[in-house]
C-alpha cells in the first residue's frame, strides 16, 4: 500500500473520531464563548476534512490543496485558545472589526442604513463578558494575527514558517504554485498535515467533554506513518 493510501485511510479515521467527538457532546450547552469556539470550530475542522478526504478520494489532489490552509489556520486558533482562552477577545474583535465595512455595503445595497451604534454595543457588551471571565486577560484593542496565534503553541512558530506559508501560496496564486513548483515537494506533506489538524480539533472537543477514546492511538499511528515515510526515503 503507497503512501497516499496509508496516510488518507489514517485520516478517514482521524475524520470519524471527530465526528463521534462531536456527536457526544451535541446537544449540551456550553458554557460561554470559549465553549461555543471551541464547538463550532471543530465542527467546521470537520466540514474542511470531509472536503479534503471527499476530493482526495476522487483523484483532486491538486484540488484538495486549497483546503489546507483553513485547516491549519483553525488549527492555530484552536491550539492558542486552549492555552490562553483570554484571547478569546481579541480574536473575536479582530474577525469582526473588519465586518463594519462589509456590513455597510451589504446595508445600503438593500436600501437601509447599518445600525452603527447596535454594532459598537454588541462589541462592547463582548468585551464587558470577556473582562469578566478572564480579569487578567489581554484586552487591548489591537489585531491579532495568525503569526501572533502561532508563536503562542509549542513549535507554532516553525510550522507557521514552514507548513501554513508554504499552503498560503496557493491560496494566493502564486506563480510557484500555480506552475506546479511546489506539487511534488508537499503531496506528501497534504494528507500528514490534516490528520494533525484534525486530531487538534478532537483534543479540542475532549477539553470541553467530547469523547475521544481512539486519539492517542491515532496520533501514535501518525508518528509511526511518518516514521515509515522516512525509512522508505
Amino acid at each position: 500500500m503507497d503512501f497516499e493510501t496509508r496516510s488518507l485511510n489514517l485520516l478517514a479515521d482521524a475524520h470519524a473520531e471527530l465526528a463521534t467527538s462531536l456527536d457526544s457532546v451535541g446537544g449540551k450547552q456550553g458554557s460561554g464563548y470559549v465553549d461555543n469556539f471551541n464547538f463550532w470550530s471543530s465542527v467546521y475542522m470537520g466540514h474542511v476534512s470531509q472536503g479534503f478526504i471527499y476530493l482526495r478520494t476522487a483523484n483532486g489532489i491538486a484540488e484538495s490543496r486549497f483546503l489546507i490552509r483553513p485547516a491549519i489556520e483553525l488549527m492555530l486558533k484552536q491550539k492558542a485558545i486552549q492555552r490562553r482562552p483570554d484571547l478569546i477577545y481579541r480574536l473575536g474583535l479582530t474577525e469582526t472589526r473588519s465586518d463594519r465595512t462589509w456590513l455597510r455595503a451589504l446595508s445600503k445595497r438593500a436600501g437601509e442604513t447599518f445600525d452603527e451604534a447596535a454594532y459598537d454595543a454588541q462589541l462592547q457588551k463582548f468585551k464587558s463578558d470577556c473582562v469578566q471571565l478572564f480579569p487578567s486577560g489581554d484586552f487591548a484593542d489591537a489585531k491579532l494575527t495568525i503569526e501572533e496565534l502561532a508563536n503562542i503553541s509549542d513549535d507554532g512558530e516553525a510550522y507557521y514558517n514552514s507548513h501554513y506559508r508554504t499552503y498560503c501560496k496557493f491560496t494566493h496564486a502564486t506563480l510557484r504554485a500555480i506552475i506546479g513548483g511546489l506539487d511534488e515537494v508537499m503531496t506528501d506533506e497534504d494528507n500528514p498535515t490534516m490528520i494533525l489538524c484534525v486530531l487538534c480539533a478532537v483534543e479540542t472537543l475532549a477539553s470541553i467533554g467530547g469523547s475521544c477514546p481512539n486519539l492517542a492511538h491515532l496520533y501514535a499511528c501518525r508518528d509511526a506513518l511518518l516514521k515509515q515515510k522516512l525509512t522508505d526515503c
